[in-house]
């Protein structure tokens, strides 16, 4: 009866043409633990006991069946280096059109030999490569190709630039990271961010910081990401700061006056960090840039706050559409990019979702069966 009831609802929603036309949820592997992107309930990582609350995601999934992947958005990751060769990456690489690989001259003659993938700029290398996972987990969070290798990014369609500032200790000189800011805004990327933090700059008087003034003025090309809540970057006002948040919503850490609004700080293969809330940031700005080109910095950062969900008020209040906690909200992509997959004028997002799973029923292969969708409960 349940799988009768299934199949009736299915051939009354109006959006069984749209699914038929080729819409397919991600191949790969990890997805069916990425929570991040669709939270039914399911177990939180392979082997885990814990399991999320539904519908604590970004809606990602309603992004991808609108198509959108993020196709021309350059990203810019500032960090520790990503491996080129080994890393799942590799069709999602940007390469400078300026440089010939190998042959060592500065071709496009911006002072840098054989800049091809991004640069190391902390020892003023062209290899920005760092085989540990840190920021690899990171880039794959945002840009990770659908390609039913590993996991899904965000932004499949997008490109990563790597540009290197810190070496395998974490450290981090304000010069390399000069440089790599202008780089990347000079290459045209619209979203540069940092999966690290300084607790040694003051966030009392940033004027004092060299940076301030390079983060006001990239700013205004690409939306800067980065660092831990109440620490620099993120304190800098032209940063996005992020607050992580778990498989329930809730906060990964306490309050701070500089939040912009959440993002989930996992993909199903770590625990809850704000580095990875950071890359969430970073893929669903690309799709934002990719929608409309001619947006700004400044309205994409507004239209994922505007666009957030309030997410438990009770842990901390909204006042005037801002949390301690959460700031705007946790963000909903599917919101933010005005998705409506059955065309009936309401937003994927706010669409009926009869049985509680968090897939809206206009995406759900199974609407009247929660949870994980078996073979046998879409058929008669």
């Amino acid at each position: 009866m349940q799988r009768a009831a299934c199949v009736l609802a299915l051939l009354l929603a109006s959006s069984v043409e749209a699914a038929d036309a080729g819409f397919e949820r991600p191949s790969d592997p990890g997805f069916r633990w990425q929570w991040d992107l669709e939270n039914t309930g399911q177990p939180i990582r392979p082997l885990s006991a814990e399991r999320g609350t539904p519908d604590a995601d970004i809606d990602a999934v309603e992004a991808f069946a609108a198509g959108h992947t993020g196709q021309g958005v350059l990203l810019a990751l500032i960090g520790q280096g990503v491996s080129l060769q080994d890393s799942g990456l590799e069709p999602v690489l940007w390469r400078n059109p300026g440089e010939i690989p190998g042959n060592q001259r500065d071709d496009d003659e911006n002072g840098l030999v054989d800049d091809v993938f991004g640069y190391d700029f902390f020892e003023h290398d062209p290899d920005p490569s760092f085989r540990a996972g840190h920021d690899r987990a990171v880039a794959e969070i945002a840009v990770a190709p659908h390609d039913g290798h590993s996991v899904a990014g965000i932004a499949p369609g997008a490109r990563l630039m790597i540009l290197k500032i810190g070496d395998s200790q974490g450290r981090i000189r304000v010069e390399p990271l000069q440089r790599a800011l202008n780089y990347a805004a000079d290459k045209g990327a619209r979203v540069i961010f940092m999966p690290w933090s300084s607790s040694s700059a003051s966030c009392l008087d940033l004027e004092r910081i060299p940076l301030h003034l390079t983060f006001e003025m990239i700013s205004q090309r690409a939306l800067i990401i980065g660092g831990l809540p109440g620490q620099w970057p993120a304190c800098d006002p032209y940063v996005v700061s992020v607050q992580a948040t778990g498989p329930d919503d809730r906060p990964k850490r306490g309050p701070q006056p500089d939040i912009d609004f959440a993002a989930p700080g996992a993909n199903g293969r770590s625990e809850v960090y704000t580095s990875n809330a950071i890359g969430e940031v970073a893929g669903a700005a690309a799709l934002l840039f990719a929608q409309d080109p001619t947006r700004s910095p400044a309205q994409v950062r507004e239209l994922l706050a505007r666009s957030a969900d309030r997410v438990h008020p009770g842990l901390s209040p909204y006042v005037e559409g801002r949390s301690a906690l959460f700031g705007a909200g946790r963000i909903n992509l599917a919101r933010a990019l005005g998705t409506d997959f059955d065309g009936d004028g309401v937003l994927d997002s706010d669409d009926p979702d009869a049985d509680g799973d968090g897939i809206a029923d206009v995406m759900d292969p199974c609407p009247l069966h929660p949870g994980a969708c078996e073979p046998a409960d879409q058929g008669p």
